[in-house]
């Protein structure tokens, strides 16, 4: 029954995933990103894209974990088995947790029951929802190094922490924590746990303050995400005081409710077990950045194994000091705040979309941005907006409009003008008027309000001239009105 359910959901949150690609609500950052940088590393340029702000993305992160998943491309050279091999990671999470919980209750129900609640978990499923990430292979690994620990399968757990080392810098946080729980919790030699401390806090260090200023020619010899904590780092006692009493401390304190409700708070029954996340805590507790302290992102990644784990060991330590106490009834709270949540923060048909996370809704020109796969070369240079870029991911040179400017050169520009959702770099629509006035590319197709315009085109198409010049007249008269 376990195994089937893993099965089940895999297949729920794939077909979700790709529904969610196929319907053009996929966006370039970051889905784009990891399909070319994957793409990149199966043609033998691992860590290079043309998406993100520079092309070495060692500048900006360490996605070594694209190196491991670069054969699949040799498979399907497409972003969607990007898509399913994230869902199956994320459901295969369940798995250990099924094992773990076998070992420590001799009901048969309780294995499917934390299959169920890991499924049901709403930042697990919104880590799916959310494109691809780097990061996600995590919520797997610590998942099985969680289950090795508990059996004392020190080589196991060695090897799932080296994969999870290889996904993300901040994880050799996450890992020398986990060194220290090995000792603290089963006893581990003192020897290995701080010599896993000190290879995780060097991991951090060296790539967060030494490689990425160094690729990136970084002044203040900080990471590109240090102005999150700008408050911390460079406010002073007055300026410090004011964020912490203002609205974001609520906020934060809600995040807190989002991930240890729907276990019934039962893993702060076992609160050595959250040991590893606990730099993840700090990353999101102290960031500015909203979305890095909310549940609709992939940030809680690290943190959902270990309150899963937390809850296995919760609800043990729940019955051993109260025997009398009804397992199926604490369980059945838990299964029932797990479903709770998701009913409230739902993946799949939550209404008010957070961060504009769009997952099946319509907004894209769908049968209009198809007709245009025909027009492009397999090979050419691509700039397009947020939403098409991922589906030409698959090529060394594909942009996406605004990060990097125009694109001079760059031969196809596409732009679905009607879908407004994600002018997250620039206003699309300006740009592609902009490049029509000033004769940079010339309309090759124009579909409902989609557009290709092409560098120096060999043969113009007079109705999409037609067609784009009627459009930028009528924008302009607009952005008159409203200026």
């Amino acid at each position: 029954m376990a195994i089937a359910l893993i099965i089940v959901f895999t297949l729920v949150f794939a077909v979700f995933a790709v529904g969610r690609y196929q319907r053009y609500n996929a966006t370039s950052w970051d889905l784009g990103i990891f399909v070319q940088l994957t793409w990149n590393a199966s043609q033998g340029r691992p860590l290079q894209n043309t998406v993100a702000e520079q092309d070495n993305m060692l500048g900006i992160h360490a996605p070594y974990i694209t190196i491991l998943l670069a054969p699949l491309f040799w498979l399907w050279a497409d972003a969607r088995i990007l898509l399913i091999a994230q869902s199956a990671l994320l459901c295969l999470g369940a798995l250990p947790l099924a094992v773990l919980a076998r070992r420590k209750f001799k009901e048969a129900w309780v294995p499917p029951l934390f299959i169920l609640v890991w499924m049901l978990y709403p930042a697990l499923g919104w880590i799916n929802r959310w494109d691809f990430h780097e990061i996600t292979p995590v919520v797997a690994f610590l998942a099985f190094a969680y289950e090795a620990a508990d059996r004392k399968a020190w080589w196991q757990v060695d090897l799932w922490l080296i994969l999870a080392l290889l996904c993300k810098e901040e994880i050799g946080l996450t890992v020398a924590f986990f060194g220290l729980y090995t000792v603290w919790k089963f006893g581990r030699s003192r020897r290995v746990g701080i010599l896993w401390f000190v290879v995780g806090v060097a991991w951090f260090t060296v790539h967060a303050f030494v490689i990425f200023p160094l690729l990136r020619h970084a002044d203040n010899g900080l990471p590109i995400h240090a102005s999150r904590y700008t408050w911390l780092l460079d406010g002073d006692l007055s300026s410090m005081i004011s964020y912490v009493l203002g609205p974001d401390t609520l906020l934060k304190l809600v995040f807190l409710v989002k991930l240890f409700a729907p276990v019934a708070f039962l893993c702060l029954l076992e609160p050595l077990v959250l040991l590893p996340a606990l730099p993840t805590f700090a990353f999101s507790l102290l960031s500015s950045y909203e979305p890095q302290f909310d549940i609709y992102m992939h940030y809680t990644a690290p943190i959902i194994p270990a309150v899963m784990v937390g809850a296995v060991y919760g609800l043990a330590r729940l019955r051993d000091r109260h025997p009398h106490l009804s397992l199926r009834g604490a369980a059945g709270v838990m299964l029932s705040c797990v479903m709770a949540a998701w009913v409230i923060y739902n993946p799949f048909v939550m209404q008010d979309i957070p961060d504009g996370i769009y997952g099946w809704e319509a907004g894209a020109h769908v049968e209009a941005i198809e007709a245009t796969k025909a027009l492009i070369p397999a090979t050419s240079c691509i700039v397009s907006g947020q939403t098409i870029q991922p589906h030409y991911a698959t090529r060394e040179q594909s942009y996406v409009i605004g990060k990097r400017g125009d694109m001079d050169g760059c031969q196809y520009m596409i732009l679905d003008l009607g879908d407004t959702r994600h002018h997250d770099f620039t206003d699309d629509r300006q740009v592609a008027c902009y490049q029509y006035w000033s004769g940079k590319r010339t309309p090759i197709f124009y579909q409902d309000t989609v557009v290709v315009l092409e560098w120096n085109p060999s043969q113009a198409n007079a109705q999409a001239d037609r067609d784009l010049a009627a459009y930028c007249s009528v924008l302009s008269n607009e952005l008159k009105r409203t200026s």
